[in-house]
């Protein structure tokens, strides 16, 4: 069975009589790892959910960075969530892994940028001898197949875009500095990740991660409150229609999703939304505006 070459600092490629060996397509040695290992539950979930599962069996070549379950975990996503996301925000997330040609480690190391399938481009760099694609270190290399070659990454690579979705950037910050992982949670637990990516405005006031640990909940346990709970508190932190900064202080209070009004006060120069401090503003989504808050709010 084909299998990948550690590269703790600069990728080393598989040996000599590995890169000659007859091997199966993408899919099928993915699936040999994971039978064997466990690993690249997540992907293969992903990459069926979707329906691309036939085209990375194709014939022609191709070259797939696939990210470990760690690092889809790091995301909040799991083999039971990932195919909550939105079928176009999924397939392009993983086109983003995907490059439409056959680069074995040293072709790679040889490109500062590479065009993935998706149309964007990822950067390539070494950095204190360890090699990456855009935020992910590239942890093993040249894992050979019929019609392409796999290079197995730390992360998940995150699409750019100059107005992602809120799910966007909230992934995009959990990637950069590890904040809204409990509000992700609590996202994926309340199915909420297709309404949050889909068309329209909407104003979300984000809790942070030490926000929800006030209150004793974190990533791993926030999914355990009751489904009607869960989006009742996520609906009162979110108002549908576009509500920057200037505009929520305007407004003086604001009809939430669920129903309720918030109130927004200004107090020694802080703005607050009910009890809770707004911190950061006008984060902009396709979809709507960020702000980040200090407590959450309890309806």
């Amino acid at each position: 069975m084909p299998t990948a070459t550690p590269a703790p600092e600069a990728p080393q490629p598989a040996n000599t009589a590995a890169q000659q060996a007859p091997s199966p397509n993408i899919v099928d040695v993915v699936l040999q790892i994971n039978a064997e290992t466990g690993e690249f539950s997540t992907l293969l979930a992903a990459v069926t959910s979707a329906g691309l599962v036939d085209a990375l069996a194709a014939t022609g070549q191709r070259t797939v960075f696939a990210p470990t379950d760690a690092a889809f975990a790091a995301l909040g996503l799991n083999p039971g969530n990932v195919g909550t996301l939105p079928a176009g925000t999924l397939t392009g997330l993983l086109l983003y892994h995907v490059a439409p040609e056959r680069r074995d480690a040293a072709s790679v190391l040889a490109s500062s940028r590479i065009r993935m399938a998706n149309g964007q481009r990822t950067n390539i760099r070494i950095q204190d001898g360890v090699p990456y694609i855009n935020n992910a270190r590239i942890v093993q290399t040249d894992v050979e197949a019929t019609n392409g070659i796999i290079h197995v990454i730390d992360a998940v690579l995150l699409r750019t875009a100059s107005a992602p979705s809120f799910v966007d950037l909230l992934l995009q910050a959990n990637a950069q500095s590890g904040e809204f992982s409990t509000l992700i949670a609590a996202v994926v637990a309340a199915d909420l990740v297709g309404p949050l990516s889909s068309q329209g405005q909407g104003t979300i006031f984000a809790p942070t991660d030490a926000a929800f640990a006030s209150l004793g909940l974190n990533a791993d346990n926030v999914g355990s409150l009751p489904k009607s709970d869960l989006l009742n508190i996520l609906g009162y932190h979110t108002a549908p229609g576009r509500y920057d900064a200037a505009s929520v202080i305007a407004a003086g209070e604001l009809r939430m999703a669920n129903g309720q009004l918030a109130q927004i006060t200004v107090e020694d120069g802080m703005v607050y939304i009910e009890n809770a401090r707004i911190l950061v503003t006008d984060i902009a989504a396709s979809n709507g505006i960020v702000h980040v808050i200090d407590a959450v709010l309890l309806p």
